[in-house]
């Protein structure tokens, strides 16, 4: 087992939090309100699946050179876009289907489990 320095760094972490998932929420809100939200739901757990499935057998610098450590950050600013089209999608997807009675408190249980896996 090799331990990748890289892979410890806060470059990843920072790319995929601060700067994908505001393009995510904007790219798949537009989308969203142009082809469906259903669909940009789909697509974007889709891409959080690929991408997540795609860090695992990722090779060491050894066997790949320059692209190592490049490509987890790569992958990793893609489940960001998917974590920010994921999150506005999921909330108004719920509320939109929720009872007149409790819409708020759906979409605010919807919302809710975010903040703790920041």
């Amino acid at each position: 087992m090799c331990f990748s320095p890289c892979a410890a760094s806060p470059a990843p972490r920072g790319a995929g939090r601060f700067l994908a998932r505001p393009l995510g929420g904007f790219v798949a809100g537009h989308l969203g309100d142009k082809r469906g939200r259903n669909s940009m739901l789909v697509l974007a757990l889709t891409l959080m699946g690929l991408a997540t499935t795609g860090i695992g057998p990722l090779p060491t610098y050894d066997t790949i050179g320059v692209a190592a450590p490049i490509l987890p950050v790569a992958l990793r600013v893609v489940q960001g876009v998917a974590v920010g089209a994921q999150r506005g999608g999921a909330m108004l997807l719920a509320t939109e289907y929720a009872p007149e009675v409790s819409a708020g408190s759906t979409a605010a249980l919807s919302n809710s489990p975010f903040p703790s896996a920041w």
